[in-house]
């Protein structure tokens, strides 16, 4: 299943007023920082055979992905919301050195 974008009326949206702001009046940005004993985790993946990172960037997005707010995006031009988040991976090609997304 691949992810679908539903478009948000932006007249009829009860956000509009916050969203207009904190993009346009006073755009910000924001950042989240804790501390997270993966012990366990790190311990079932490597029975497993495999790898911490794609795993971890799996599970933080498929946290992420139950607050609707995080599934929010711009897609040309039109304000929408994403019904699930897809992780992509950087590799770094062996045979040229070239960076390409899985």
């Amino acid at each position: 299943m691949s992810a679908v974008f539903t478009p948000v009326d932006r007249a009829s949206w009860s956000r509009r007023q916050a969203f207009w702001y904190y993009t346009e009046a006073a755009p910000t940005a924001y950042s989240v920082t804790c501390r997270l004993d993966v012990t366990n985790t790190r311990q079932a993946l490597k029975g497993a055979t495999l790898r911490f990172f794609p795993a971890y960037v799996w599970l933080v997005t498929e946290a992420i992905s139950h607050q609707s707010a995080f599934r929010l995006a711009e897609r040309d031009g039109v304000l929408g919301h994403w019904s699930e988040l897809v992780p992509t991976y950087p590799r770094l090609c062996r045979e040229d050195g070239s960076t390409a997304l899985l």
